[in-house]
C-alpha cells in the first residue's frame, strides 16, 4: 500500500471556508495553511511549514500572494501554484483586466511555481463566461470559483489516485510547453489601466450584491 503523499495547502482567508470544505477528510497528510500579509503569526507559520524537514511531495498554493523562496520551492517535489486568471493574465489585475480589455471569460490557471511568479508551466486553465454588464465583485467571484474547480480537481487527483498515476498527469501537459500568452502585469501597469477605465465607466466599481446564481454553497464531493 502507498504511503499517503504529504500535500501543503497555502491558501487566502476569503477561501478559507470552502479549502477546509475540499480537503474535508482526507486520509492524505494534508497541512494547511492561510497567509495574510499583515499577520506575523501567519508568516512564522508558513515558514515552519516549507522548512520541515521531511519536506513535501505537493503544495498547492491556492488564491495567495506568499512567494515561496528558492529555498522552500526545494523542498516541494511538486510546486503547484492556482492564479485568478487565465493564461493571458499573469501578474495582477485579475479581477479587473476582463473588464478593462472587454473580455468574455475570466477563469483561473495552475501552473508550476518556480522563482518568477506566475511564470512556470502551464498545467491547466479553468474558464468562466463573464455575464453582460458584470463589474468588479462579479468577476472577483467568478475568478474565485475557477480557482476552487481547479484546487478540488487536482486535490482530488493527489489523494485518490495512485502516485504513479498523478505524476502521469502532470508529465502530459509540462511536455508542451509553458503555456502563458499574455505579458507579465504590474502592479503600475495595472494601476494605470484601472485609474482610467475608473473614470470611463464608474459603474462598475459601485458595490452591489453579487446575484444569487454565484453564491451558492460549496457543493458535497461524492467520495466513491
Amino acid at each position: 500500500m502507498e504511503k499517503p503523499l504529504r500535500i501543503l495547502v497555502i491558501g487566502d482567508p476569503c477561501l478559507k471556508d470552502e479549502i477546509s470544505h475540499i480537503v474535508g477528510s482526507s486520509s492524505a497528510d494534508v497541512s494547511v495553511v492561510i497567509w495574510q500579509k499583515q499577520s506575523a503569526h501567519a508568516r512564522s507559520l508558513i515558514e515552519a511549514a516549507w522548512r520541515e524537514e521531511a519536506g513535501w511531495d505537493i503544495a498547492f498554493s491556492v488564491y495567495s500572494d506568499y512567494v515561496l523562496p528558492s529555498r522552500g520551492l526545494d523542498r516541494i517535489r511538486v510546486p503547484l501554484n492556482i492564479h485568478p486568471a487565465l493564461p493571458s493574465h499573469p501578474g495582477v489585475g485579475y479581477d479587473v483586466l476582463p473588464l478593462i480589455d472587454g473580455e468574455k471569460k475570466c477563469g483561473a490557471t495552475m501552473h508550476w511555481m518556480d522563482e518568477q511568479i506566475d511564470h512556470g508551466v502551464v498545467l491547466e486553465s479553468s474558464s468562466m463566461e463573464i455575464p453582460q454588464n458584470a463589474n468588479y465583485p462579479v468577476v472577483r467571484k467568478l475568478n474565485q470559483m475557477a480557482v476552487l474547480s481547479l484546487f478540488e480537481k487536482w486535490f482530488r487527483l493527489a489523494t485518490g489516485t495512485t502516485q504513479s498515476a498523478f505524476f502521469e498527469r502532470l508529465r502530459v501537459p509540462v511536455s508542451q510547453g509553458r503555456g502563458w500568452t499574455g505579458p507579465y502585469v504590474s502592479e503600475a501597469v495595472r494601476t494605470a489601466k484601472l485609474n482610467d477605465f475608473q473614470r470611463m465607466d464608474p459603474v462598475k466599481w459601485e458595490k452591489y450584491e453579487i446575484p444569487p446564481a454565484l453564491m451558492s454553497p460549496p457543493r458535497k464531493v461524492s467520495r466513491a
